[in-house]
């Protein structure tokens, strides 16, 4: 299916099967202490635990991907392929904006740490000279502030900048998805009954 799906798009665009079409999912978890006790004596050993998953590929459907395909219609192959890598590696990174209580924690640790470096002490100065050392620790704190709190921006979806995110996501959102739903099914026979019943993340988990 995967070769037939080759030959029906135009050779300019074969590229972007590959990174469009795999996606695989990683799990991290916390041993119970029950089963740290027996693979430690030997009694159970450690790739047969209760809890082991196989982390399998788990392709895209073929529908979907002839759909994201014709989706993408002429974008430039480099263009698509540089941006996507580096939009990719902007979202890997990328941090939630800073509470507030956590900025004025922050703001607050700058001061002290500025104020015990000055080692000035107020009470012995002028009003003119505490002024002074005021407005000097205002100003370094909100400089130091800029430099150590994240600086959060809003992304502006755009149509190019959707088209990223397909390419940079899909594969990998879906597979998560996919496993996920499976394990629940194994181990808890659950089945979801409406789309928000597990979370979604991108359009892809749809299929």
């Amino acid at each position: 299916m995967r070769r037939s799906l080759l030959h029906q798009i135009s050779r300019g665009r074969r590229w972007v099967v590959g990174s469009l079409r795999y996606g695989s999912s990683t799990t991290k978890v916390e041993l119970d202490g029950s089963v740290r006790d027996l693979i430690e004596s030997e009694e159970l050993h450690p790739k047969r635990h209760p809890g082991a998953m196989r982390n399998v590929n788990n392709p895209l459907p073929d529908d979907l991907q002839a759909a994201m395909l014709r989706t993408l219609g002429d974008v430039s192959k480099k263009v698509l392929t540089d941006e996507s890598h580096d939009f990719c590696k902007y979202l890997h990174g990328r941090k939630p904006p800073m509470e507030e209580d956590e900025e004025h924690s922050l703001i607050s640790q700058i001061r002290g740490e500025i104020t015990e470096e000055l080692n000035v002490k107020f009470e012995d100065l002028n009003d003119d000279l505490r002024e002074y050392y005021k407005k000097v620790i205002n100003s370094k704190v909100e400089q130091i502030t800029k430099q150590r709190k994240y600086n959060w921006q809003q992304i502006d979806y755009t149509r190019h900048k959707g088209l990223l995110y397909m390419v940079a996501r899909s594969a990998r959102e879906y597979a998560i998805n996919y496993q996920v739903l499976k394990e629940l099914k194994t181990r808890f026979q659950y089945a979801p009954k409406t789309f928000f019943d597990f979370g979604s993340g991108v359009g892809s988990v749809l299929w």
